[in-house]
């Protein structure tokens, strides 16, 4: 910087020196903007240097000024901005383009805090986005002509919160990338920390949770709570949406702000902290600690009636019964012009619930609707923008919340409005409106001899509707929450996974307790009028929709009734992630007449061969007449994108694998041989529209589960790009009784079988051949039937 200064000043004797260091800051460091500088300020004469370093002077004065009039509290600068539009004007005409660079950078961070401050449809806000959208381009590109790149931060930093004051959050993430990939290139952490929070605060508020963590996992590389408030903040926020609250008290208890944090003003963080303890403590049911840490955060905070404090206190009086005060909050808080699209829906949603605690359910469920419809609509306006982006979750799911969802589908149900209650449901999962949902449904339930179940889980309680093939619907509440039916899952999962041996006994006491839960009562009786009517020798069929928490269910283990088998031994049971359009899919299997392609049993990779695959493919080839085996090196990652993009039914029989690490949405790949894999991503490239999908490998069901979306797996993005149906494993089985239930499901096939009663047919013969439950409860038929 000293040999910079003297070659600015115009001493000739600094330019060798300068030059040198140039060379080692870039040789060391990898700094080569540091050459880039030194070229641009060595071919300037004297006189143009010494004209330049003037002009900056002048600028300092003037960024001095505005600093002042900030540091005072005075909103104005306006008198300032004249003279800085003036320098502005003739530093640009100076063969040094620094000074223009920097007097065009403030102008626009100054315009950009008064776009934010203006209301959307204020008079002159065109003008002052048109000209700070102008000043911060400009700065960009005088500072790349001057080879400058470390003071570009600054530019991209406006042009990120530009686009988020104009609504335009895909720009703005789009910024935030850069910024951060440009900080980390010329080590600068703290614009790098700005840049992965605006991308956090962007995830959130488009519904992207895993976009969020992905971001904060990130921040966490470099910087620690203790020392960095916005990652606590951030992290315990994470937590509380995840519905832990405990967890997030921990973590705000651990590291509350301090002054070890020199990015934040200790006084409005300290507000924050107790706003995030507060709703913590509420969520956690420590209502008068919630009310004493929500008053001292209502004291220190200088934002006053800031969104989540007076969000908190609503969802604190409610909680407490007073829904007359809760209703006057969140009605001045709607009203509020500093309400955001977010905290406006939250409001909504306590205004409903406000509603239905004062037994008002006929007026709080359109409050509730709009929430929804809003939320609904951010999706959809989403997609039309970003398309080709994968999704990491919806704005019911995470923006909205599933909790509302079900308030919503019990208000519904509360006025003898089933049906409308469990196309609410479905909407929430699928990309289509209510009235579209309501048409899917009931023609998938007049498809099911024992119709269709759909769940919805809140947070504290849930709904389970079944509706039958005659169109009717019957709901009825299931008393648990998120964390009760994921623990209930997890011990069913884990008790099955006991049963490895033939002599194991199934845990049919625990399946009964969990099935009394879950199931709806309407189901077994249907069932049993079906066994003792006409048709009562027939393997009925059932289509079971369990959307968040119950995806993890093992429902093919649970008992059909009373007295009654598994239900994977005893119904044709369908899985169905959400309701697609049926037009849009390929027409259920015809087995007897299905065209197969069966791929497997790599080669030359680094996981164990699997000799088991390859005598399935073989089995399989002999069992088809009109089937297409490719095993051992031919399956390479070209055969197997050939395969899915085509219009046959495949089998998949290798290993499924980890990939991506924490930077994808779905971190798992197949793998193929000589090395090779097909990730997620390739596989929604080949865009496969198939009949039928079997994955044949060991816990092919695995993903990452998003609420509001299913769990995001290879099976998900195989029908999401318009396959039918997959055939998939909810954990690993052994070589000999996968082999064993490949070739009775295919028989069956052949046998004109469809393919949920096919994968029955499997399920009881792995059973008679005394496979514990381990074993057969693992295989489920995913998709459309």
């Amino acid at each position: 910087m000293e040999a910079l200064a003297s070659v600015r000043s115009g001493d000739p004797r600094a330019e060798p020196a300068l030059r040198r260091l140039a060379q080692t800051l870039q040789a060391r460091f990898g700094r080569d903007d540091a050459a880039a500088v030194a070229n641009y300020y060595l071919q300037l004469t004297p006189a143009e240097r010494r004209e330049g370093l003037a002009l900056e002077a002048r600028f300092d004065e003037l960024r001095a000024g505005v600093q002042t009039v900030e540091a005072s509290g005075l909103n104005s600068t306006a008198a300032l901005e004249v003279h800085l539009l003036a320098l502005l004007a003739e530093a640009r005409r100076a063969a040094d383009l620094s000074p223009a660079a920097r007097t065009a950078a403030l102008l626009a961070r100054i315009e950009v805090r008064d776009v934010e401050r203006s209301w959307p449809g204020a008079a002159g806000r065109t003008e002052l986005v048109r000209r700070a959208e102008e000043h911060a381009e400009l700065a960009l590109r005088w500072y790349g002509l001057a080879g400058q790149r470390t003071p570009q931060l600054e530019a991209l930093w406006v042009r990120a919160r530009l686009a988020l004051a104009c609504g335009q959050p895909l720009d703005a993430e789009t910024v935030f990338r850069d910024l951060a990939s440009l900080a980390e290139q010329v080590g600068r952490p703290r614009w790098r920390e700005r840049a992965l929070l605006g991308l956090v605060g962007v995830a959130r508020e488009q519904g992207a949770p895993f976009a969020a963590a992905a971001a904060l996992d990130e921040l966490a590389t470099f910087r620690r709570p203790s020392h960095c408030w916005a990652l606590t903040r951030e992290l315990a926020a994470q937590r509380l949406s995840e519905d832990r609250p405990r967890r997030a008290l921990e973590l705000l208890e651990s590291f509350p702000p301090s002054g070890l944090d020199p990015e934040i003003e200790l006084l409005e963080a300290d507000g924050e902290w107790r706003a995030l303890q507060a709703a913590a403590l509420l969520r956690a049911g420590d209502h008068e600690r919630a009310a004493a840490v929500l008053e001292e955060a209502r004291r220190v905070s200088r934002r006053g009636h800031d969104g989540v404090l007076e969000l908190t206190h609503a969802s604190l009086l409610l909680d407490r019964g007073d829904h007359v005060q809760a209703l006057a909050t969140l009605e001045r808080m709607e009203a509020s012009a500093t309400s955001t699209d977010l905290s406006r829906v939250e409001a909504l949603v306590l205004r409903g619930r406000a509603l239905l605690a004062a037994g008002q359910t006929a007026e709080a469920i359109p409050l509730l609707q709009r929430a929804f419809d809003e939320a609904r609509d951010r999706d959809a306006a989403r997609r039309r923008v970003d398309e080709r982006t994968p999704r990491d979750s919806s704005a019911i799911g995470e923006w909205l919340g599933l909790s509302t969802v079900e308030t919503l589908a019990r208000a519904l149900a509360g006025v003898s409005r089933p049906l409308d209650a469990a196309a609410t449901i479905e909407a929430a999962h699928a990309t289509c409106s209510t009235e579209e949902s309501r048409a899917r449904l009931l023609q998938l339930a007049a498809t099911q001899p024992l119709g269709v179940v759909t769940w919805v889980v809140g947070a504290d309680r849930s709904l389970v509707i079944h509706v039958r093939p005659d169109g009717t619907a019957q709901a009825s509440e299931i008393p648990r929450g998120r964390q009760a039916i994921l623990r209930a899952a997890g011990r069913l999962r884990e008790a099955l996974l006991f049963t490895r041996r033939a002599s194991d006994a199934a845990p049919t006491e625990l399946c009964a307790e969990i099935a009394g839960e879950v199931m709806p009562a309407s189901l077994l009786r249907a069932l049993e009028q079906w066994r003792s009517g006409p048709r009562g020798a027939e393997v009925p069929g059932v289509a079971l929709l369990p959307h968040g928490a119950l995806e993890q269910m093992p429902f093919e283990a649970l008992p059909a009734g009373p007295g009654e088998g598994p239900m994977g031994l005893s119904l044709a049971l369908s899985i169905v992630d959400c309701l697609r359009e049926p037009t849009s899919l390929p027409p259920p299997l015809d087995g007897p007449a299905a065209r197969w392609i069966a791929l497997g049993a790599p080669t030359d990779t680094d996981l164990p061969d699997l000799p088991g695959a390859r005598r399935e493919l073989r089995d399989l080839d002999r069992l088809h007449p009109r089937l297409e085996a490719v095993d051992g090196a031919d399956f390479d990652s070209e055969q197997l994108l050939l395969a899915l993009a085509g219009d046959r039914a495949v089998h998949v029989a290798t290993h499924v694998a980890r990939a991506g690490g924490g930077a994808s949405i779905t971190p798992l790949r197949l793998v193929t041989s000589t090395g090779g894999s097909v990730s997620a991503a390739s596989i929604a490239a080949a865009a496969p529209r198939l009949p039928l999908l079997v994955l044949a490998t060991c816990d092919s069901a695995s993903g990452r589960a998003m609420d509001g979306l299913s769990t995001r797996g290879l099976a998900q993005v195989a029908l999401d790009a318009g396959t039918r149906a997959v055939v998939v494993t909810g954990w690993s089985l052994s070589d000999r009784h996968g082999r064993a239930a490949s070739l009775t499901f295919h028989a069956s096939l052949r046998a004109g079988a469809n393919a949920p009663e096919a994968l029955r047919r499997a399920r009881c013969a792995l059973v008679a051949i005394g496979a514990p439950p381990a074993e057969w409860a693992a295989l489920r038929y995913l998709g459309t039937p």
